[in-house]
C-alpha cells in the first residue's frame, strides 16, 4: 500500500491538471502547496515546475499558431532576468521562512487574481517583461508562475 503522502500528492497533481485544463492556468496553485508541505520547499517546487514545463510544453504543441511571438520573447526576457534571484532566494533562506516565504507568495497571488483590478502600468512599455519577471521569480521561489501573467491578460 502507498504511504499517504504519496497518494495525497498524486492527488494534488490530479486536481492541479484538472484546474489547468478547465481555465488555462492553476496547476501549481492548486499542486504546488500540496508538494510543498508533503515533499519540503525544495522537492516541492521543483517537481511542481517540472510538471508545469511538461503540462505547458503540450499546451504550447496544441496551439503555437495563435502564439503571439514578440509578447512571448518579451515575457520570457523577464523570466530569465528573474531566475538568478529566484535561485539565490531559494539557496539562501532556511527551509522554514522558504515556507511561510511560499505561502505568503501563493496566497498573495490568488488574491491579487481574485481582485481582478487591471495594473495600467503593465499597458505601457516593458509592462510584459515585468509580468515576466514576476512570473519568473514566482515560479522559482513558489511553484506559482501563473498569477502575474493572468493579471497582464
Amino acid at each position: 500500500m502507498a504511504p499517504v503522502g504519496d497518494v495525497l500528492a498524486v492527488v494534488a497533481v490530479a486536481l492541479g491538471a484538472t484546474m489547468q485544463r478547465a481555465t488555462g492556468l492553476g496547476f501549481a496553485l492548486v499542486a504546488a502547496p500540496f508538494l510543498v508541505v508533503i515533499l519540503g520547499p525544495f522537492s516541492g517546487v521543483t517537481l511542481a515546475n517540472l510538471l508545469s514545463a511538461v503540462i505547458n510544453l503540450i499546451v504550447l504543441c496544441a496551439t503555437a499558431r495563435a502564439l503571439r511571438r514578440r509578447l512571448a520573447v518579451q515575457m520570457i526576457a523577464g523570466v530569465i532576468l528573474a531566475l538568478p534571484l529566484g535561485v539565490w532566494v531559494v539557496r539562501e533562506l532556511p527551509g522554514p521562512v522558504l515556507l511561510v516565504g511560499i505561502g505568503l507568495i501563493t496566497a498573495g497571488s490568488v488574491a491579487w487574481v481574485a481582485v481582478g483590478q487591471s495594473m495600467p502600468f503593465l499597458r505601457h512599455r516593458g509592462g510584459a517583461m515585468a509580468s515576466g519577471f514576476a512570473s519568473g521569480f514566482f515560479n522559482i521561489t513558489a511553484g506559482t508562475g501563473g498569477p502575474p501573467l493572468a493579471v497582464y491578460a
